[in-house]
């Protein structure tokens, strides 16, 4: 948080006590103003500094949208700020439902994840969390499925799931290949390539996915599932984005 944090105590009710009555040690530790008056607490415009909670959550993205869909409040990534993003199906949906999706920022791709905030049976703003999308997340799929992924912003290669030079220049060839799935020669070897957007936008960041060229049966599986990878995208990135800053942070996931 950038600041010393004391420990102290406040006139407050909270479940933290049937814990610590039954034996277990509890701490209580939350983003907030310093002190219950600050933060208007236990009232209906109870309040907090958005950036607090955001450092306090490891997110690199928060946002509150109103019930249109536009941007009230962001932190992490000003240029949103007052955007309308009601025309975004993952928006439309998270009205109904929690909802997650990868968005394409000017220099990093995030993995969203949107919770509505309801007041009375209705939905009236929408809370944006999002946190980045980077190596750490394309190492974890390739370490369980085997599959090489690139993330792709413009015909730049934003990130990568490993730093070997053979792969960095297979990753910079596929860059330069169209969206779909295709074969590709780099460093003396052979790969077949998935080619996808992260996105609904014309400008949203393009996923690479490498596979080595194998036998006939084998590339027919691994082709089925780079079908089929993209449509749970942006659940799993989500859920790999949260325990990565889980553990960045100190955490056990």
């Amino acid at each position: 948080m950038g600041e010393p944090i004391p420990a102290g105590g406040v006139p407050i009710y909270t479940d933290a006590r049937l814990y610590s009555e039954a034996g277990v040690p509890t701490v209580l530790y939350g983003a907030g103003p310093h002190t219950l008056l600050e933060a208007n607490g236990h009232r209906a415009d109870e309040r907090l500094v958005l950036e607090d909670l955001r450092k306090s959550s490891g997110a690199s993205l928060l946002a509150v949208l109103d019930a249109k869909g536009k941007v009230q409040a962001v932190t992490g990534a000003v240029g949103l700020r007052e955007v309308d993003l009601g025309a975004s199906t993952a928006v439309r949906d998270a009205f109904e439902h929690p909802a997650s999706d990868i968005w394409t920022l000017p220099d990093q791709v995030q993995v969203i994840g949107l919770a509505p905030v309801r007041s009375g049976g209705e939905t009236s703003a929408l809370l944006v969390k999002g946190l980045p999308l980077a190596k750490g997340q394309l190492a974890a799929v390739e370490n369980v499925l085997g599959v090489s992924g690139a993330i792709i912003i413009g015909d730049r290669v934003a990130a990568s799931s490993s730093a070997d030079p053979p792969r960095q220049e297979a990753f910079r060839g596929a860059a330069r290949l169209a969206e779909g799935i295709d074969d590709l020669a780099a460093a003396g070897s052979l790969y077949r390539v998935k080619i996808g957007r992260a996105g609904e936008g014309a400008t949203a960041a393009r996923l690479a996915w490498l596979v080595p060229r194998r036998s006939p049966v084998e590339r027919a599986r691994t082709l089925t599932l780079l079908l089929w990878f993209p449509i749970p995208l942006g659940g799993l990135f989500l859920l790999l984005a949260l325990v990565t800053s889980r553990r960045t942070n100190g955490g056990h996931p």
